[in-house]
């Protein structure tokens, strides 16, 4: 085992206490299982490398076993890593699809167990040593089963970002890496596996097969890591944009809502179904949704008494002289009509034009007036 094998090793059991420690604060977030999934098979695939190559003895398992347990562990951490990336990048592949890689993950790996269980005993640990009898059919399929498997997982998501790329143009500079990189693991897959059929001929191949496949595997892997913290890093700031706005639009729109709430009390809505339930987040961008219905609600009821025509921007004037008829009961004198007509859809778009009518109401907001 090499140092870098060591150091990879250990990355990948800190990554996996880390990982823990936030499910355990956020429990149902599923790409995190996913990512808990790939260090943990990552783990085991390196302490089933440890006793293949006879580093790590351990009681009972031969060496065949050993490299049969590294292949199903890397096979199942690529799964988890592919799951992964299909939660954590909504849109990129369907949930059939996801199933569709599952069905090929059990079938390979239905194939790498069959294929050592027919292994003859004298040569199961030389066959996991990789040297002598390579020309047997049952030894070379451990591994073309395995690079197999390969192929067509990172062939496929390889499809699924390059089509995604296509429709999202936002995304498309962000995913070359990721695109990148799938194409580089593809490429070293794929010549691991014609490395495996030359061996399955009988014939010798050449050693430079298997130098290239190593290359292109640890520059592919660097590259699709770096492509795919770029895409989530984009999707984490837009997010965290998207919250700061509805945490400025919800204080903008308070003077507008306190004086709807005060004419139509009747507008409010329930209690808060996510007290005590739900993250602060989440309650955060309930009651900002609660903000925008209850003045999207006060205004349809308002615009009756409102002088301005269909489609017409009322000013604070507008808006102080509406509320005092409808405070006073009076028969509005028209019909409902749009008051706050956004240029663009979207609930954020709609709080916008919102908030700026609650900005006249409050700079037009007469003496002892509540608005603030």
């Amino acid at each position: 085992m090499t140092g870098v094998g060591v150091l990879l090793g250990l990355l990948a059991v800190v990554a996996l206490l880390v990982i823990g420690v936030v499910l355990v604060r956020r429990p149902r977030t599923r790409p995190l299982y996913a990512l808990a999934g790939l260090f943990a098979f990552g783990v085991l695939a390196w302490l089933a490398s440890a006793i293949a190559s006879g580093a790590l003895d351990v009681p009972g398992p031969d060496r065949l076993d050993g490299r049969v347990a590294e292949n199903l562990c890397r096979m199942a951490a690529t799964y988890c890593l592919f799951v992964f990336t299909f939660t954590a990048l909504p849109g990129i592949a369907s949930r059939a699809a996801e199933l569709w890689h599952g069905a090929v993950f059990l079938l390979a790996a239905i194939g790498v167990v069959g294929a050592a269980g027919s292994v003859p005993l004298p040569l199961r640990d030389v066959a996991a040593g990789g040297v002598g009898g390579q020309g047997q059919a049952a030894v070379v399929l451990v591994s073309l089963c395995a690079d197999l498997y390969f192929v067509i997982a990172y062939g496929t998501a390889w499809w699924w970002v390059a089509r995604h790329r296509r429709d999202a143009g936002v995304l498309r500079r962000r995913a070359l890496p990721l695109s990148a990189g799938l194409a580089l693991i593809v490429a070293a897959a794929l010549m691991l596996a014609t490395d495996d059929v030359v061996r399955w001929a009988g014939a010798v191949p050449p050693p430079a097969l298997s130098s290239v496949a190593a290359v292109l595997v640890l520059v592919g892997s660097t590259t699709f890591v770096v492509g795919l913290v770029l895409v989530l890093t984009r999707g984490l700031v837009a997010r965290r944009r998207g919250r700061r706005a509805q945490t400025a639009l919800h204080r903008q729109l308070e003077p507008l809502w306190l004086e709807l709430n005060r004419v139509f009390p009747d507008d409010a809505l329930g209690p808060d179904p996510t007290a005590g339930r739900w993250s602060r987040r989440s309650r955060g961008q309930w009651a900002f949704h609660r903000r925008v219905i209850e003045c999207r609600d006060g205004l349809v009821r308002l615009s009756p008494f409102l002088s301005t025509r269909p489609g017409e921007s009322p000013s604070g004037c507008d808006l102080w002289r509406a509320l005092a008829l409808a405070r006073e009961a009076r028969v509005p004198a028209g019909a409902a009509k749009v008051v706050a007509a956004p240029d663009e859809t979207g609930l954020l778009e709609e709080a916008r034009s919102m908030a700026e009518l609650a900005r006249r109401l409050r700079d037009s907001a007469p003496a002892g007036a509540h608005a603030r």
